[in-house]
């Protein structure tokens, strides 16, 4: 038991020192806090069952997750900190190297919102309707327009909006770099309306999208106040992360160019945005049979052979 007792201590000491580490890499505090939860969990769960902090020890703690009743994506949810961590205790040389899998899930096609819901959630609201109404539906835009995650959308500031030369500066991006994105005449017709009413005296360094005190918006805050909008406009779905999967599902049917959309969704690596664009794949097949090769080819041969027998 003493054993047992001073190995907890020992890879609690080690957590700490793991999210010092990320601390000092630039890790945001909310991904710091995801850590420190999944990380506790994992070593408590270690501790009551007497295991070691190993392969063995791993495996146990996902059998366990999964016999609780947990989905695959859940499971993975909870594991994935934990991955992280148990990769950097092996480079310490605190634990044996060993490969972790993440558990295997059946993909699924996000149930993104429909033409006819994106319609009624962009439709302007009237000039008497409330800021936190206009401040909405201007996000709603926004995201629409620019595929931001919920997170960057709450730290806009005004300075990041330019009309002159029509761009958006995203500087809290997740992967720390600063990016800058076009930006439509839509959504620069729409936030000029939403500035002119909400915004006019605000200066450069003031929240584009602020709570109704004038203070930064929390993401909390912001889903809340979007879930009320959408129903109040008749829309069931009110997830606001489903917004960016629009956006990408958009730009993948209208025939976007892969690599400029990780550029726009600010992914390091093309293996994400691809996997995005593969959650649509089964909506390639509308409009497929008038833009495959062999379908071409077969319909000119069709139409060939017609003219022939027309002139005989």
């Amino acid at each position: 038991m003493k054993k047992i007792q001073k190995n907890a201590v020992r890879f609690d000491n080690l957590k700490q020192d793991f999210l010092d580490d990320k601390k000092y890499s630039g890790t945001a505090e909310a991904t710091l806090n995801g850590y420190r939860y999944d990380i506790t969990r994992f070593l408590k769960f270690l501790s009551d069952e007497q295991l070691a902090v190993n392969e063995a020890g791993f495996k146990r703690y996902v059998i366990h997750l999964t016999d609780s009743g947990m989905t695959a994506n859940s499971v993975n949810h909870y594991i994935r900190s934990v991955k992280v961590f148990l990769y950097w205790c092996m480079e310490q040389d605190e634990i044996a190297p060993f490969k972790i899998k993440m558990v295997k899930a059946q993909e699924t096609i996000k149930d993104v919102y429909t033409q006819g819901e994106l319609c009624a959630l962009i439709q302007p609201p009237k000039r008497e309707d409330s800021f936190v109404i206009w401040r909405s539906w201007a996000i709603i835009n926004f995201i629409l327009g620019t595929a931001a995650r919920e997170a960057t959308v709450c730290e806009m500031q005004m300075q990041d909006i330019s009309f002159d030369d029509r761009t958006i500066t995203f500087r809290h991006l997740k992967n720390k770099h600063v990016q800058l994105l076009p930006m439509s005449e839509a959504l620069a017709s729409c936030l000029k309306k939403y500035i002119s009413l909400w915004r006019q005296d605000a200066d450069e360094t003031a929240y584009l999208f602020p709570s109704f005190y004038d203070e930064p918006l929390s993401t909390n805050a912001l889903k809340h106040s979007q879930a009320r909008y959408n129903r109040s406009r008749g829309v069931e779905k009110t997830s606001v992360h489903l917004l960016r999967h629009s956006f990408v599902k958009n730009w993948c049917m209208s025939g976007g160019n892969v690599f400029k959309l990780q550029k726009v969704l600010g992914h390091s690596t093309l293996t994400m945005t691809q996997h995005y664009a593969n959650l649509y794949s089964n909506d390639l097949r509308e409009g497929f049979d008038s833009h495959a090769a062999l379908d071409g080819l077969q319909k000119k041969r069709r139409t060939a052979i017609t003219k022939t027998a027309k002139r005989r």
